[in-house]
């Protein structure tokens, strides 16, 4: 995060299956597409061989099934907008979609936020907002002002004066959506 200044080590631990990953040799096998973190491990001595991915920073580590990929010794893997290349000791290069890879595990890639609906509009108390992974909600007034800011997913509008107002809504990925919302007293 420092242009390269320093430096630290990630305890990788262990795969899915229980087998260590620390003591497997990584031969410069590392990849990042999207979201996610990719291993290619080349374990002369053990079974720690194949391609592994990771969706939470490295904190755990899923084999990534394919055939003769599963236990190939892989020498280096990179990446190509969306795919993953994996170059292997015995079997060639192989490539393999990410969007393939994360089918299978939903919660991975969150959707982008969808509109929401605000419940009552027009308001003039309390209002209920339909956001999932909410971080942060913002309304702001015909000016451009902050009024309420807040992580609820409801909001009291009692203090606002009759209006127009925008309703942003940013998720915990960073997407954002809005809405308008109509204060009538």
């Amino acid at each position: 995060s420092d242009g390269g200044e320093s430096w630290s080590a990630i305890e990788v631990g262990k795969s899915a299956s229980g087998s260590s990953l620390d003591s497997a040799v990584v031969d410069g096998a590392f990849a990042v597409v999207g979201e996610s973190l990719f291993i290619g491990l080349n374990d002369p001595r053990g079974p720690a061989r194949g391609v592994y991915r990771s969706s939470d920073r490295g904190a755990s580590w899923q084999p990534i099934a394919n055939g003769r990929l599963t236990n190939a010794s892989v020498l280096a893997l990179g990446s190509h907008g969306r795919q993953v290349l994996a170059w292997t000791q015995s079997y060639g290069v192989w490539r393999r979609s990410i969007d393939e890879i994360v089918a299978s595990s939903p919660l991975d890639e969150p959707a982008p936020l969808r509109p929401f609906r605000m419940m009552p509009n027009p308001a003039s108390s309390l209002v209920d907002i339909d956001v999932a992974n909410l971080a942060e909600l913002t309304v702001t007034d015909a000016l451009g002002r902050r009024v309420i800011v807040t992580g609820a997913s409801s909001f009291d509008t009692s203090t606002l004066s009759n209006g127009l107002y925008v309703v942003v809504a940013r998720d915990r990925v960073g997407a954002v959506t809005s809405a308008t919302l109509l204060v009538r007293h």
